[in-house]
């Protein structure tokens, strides 16, 4: 899954390259910087279908200024089996969206990160919600399974009798 966005920044390229830095640093991404571009971040590694909370997920960003444009690409390494869904989308929406922040030179605050963490836990919740469904459905198959045997047995035993 991949988020694009471009847009114009007064700062200039080491202003910008050190503010999102120190913004995806604060959000638990490791940073370099490739030949190719202003700045590479990236954290978790787990695959999505194997990760146990959003936060394993494995996001990649990477910053480019041209001339005081700046283009930001997100993305999640997707599995082959599972894909982050709408989830996703908005957490990839939500990094763009602090990243624009800091690169236009807002005031840094505490609150990107509040909110970075407040959309992680809502997305751990609704993943965990559908956990939940699936395991209350697998003990219902195992129920009716378990019934099924105790009524098989129940009238072959009576069927000798």
């Amino acid at each position: 899954m991949l988020a694009e966005h471009a847009f114009v920044s007064r700062l200039e390229a080491d202003d910008v390259r050190r503010r999102c830095t120190g913004q995806l640093e604060a959000l638990g991404f490791a940073c370099d910087v490739p030949p190719d571009a202003l700045l590479h971040g990236q954290r978790g590694g787990v695959a999505v279908g194997r990760a146990r909370a959003p936060a394993e997920w494995p996001l990649h960003v990477r910053v480019q200024y041209d001339r005081g444009r700046v283009a930001v690409a997100a993305s999640i390494d997707e599995s082959r089996t599972k894909k982050p869904g709408p989830a996703g989308e908005r957490l990839l929406l939500e990094l763009l969206r602090l990243l624009e922040a800091a690169a236009c030179g807002a005031p840094e605050t505490g609150e990107a990160f509040r909110s970075w963490n407040d959309l992680l836990v809502a997305t751990q919740a609704e993943q965990g919600a559908g956990r939940s469904r699936r395991s209350g459905a697998i003990v219902g198959c195992v129920i009716v399974a378990v019934v099924f045997l105790l009524l098989v047995a129940i009238l072959a035993v009576a069927g000798k009798g």
